[in-house]
């Protein structure tokens, strides 16, 4: 798919940066599959709203520099709310 391909291009240097904007459900795959923690349909990370995660990216492997950062929201805006 289309993931598939970018992620290729990224891996093979076409790419510098790419921003991925998606629901919490497919960030929690992204996740998994990162950790490589294998689909089974749970969702393992309780995500905020507008939370910001980082991937790095190279041709050996993909890996999390930061996960569900909220520092950019208000505090009161704040909410932590598992995915269903």
């Amino acid at each position: 798919g289309a993931g598939q391909q970018v992620l290729a291009e990224t891996r093979a240097g076409h790419h510098e940066d790419v921003a991925v904007i998606a629901h919490g459900g497919t960030i929690n795959v992204i996740l998994g599959h990162v950790a490589g923690i294998p689909w089974d349909g749970e969702m393992r990370h309780l995500l905020a709203n507008c939370g910001i995660s980082t991937l790095e990216v190279s041709a050996e492997l993909v890996s999390v520099v930061e996960a569900n950062v909220v520092r950019h929201l208000p505090e009161d805006l704040i909410m932590m709310q598992a995915v269903l």
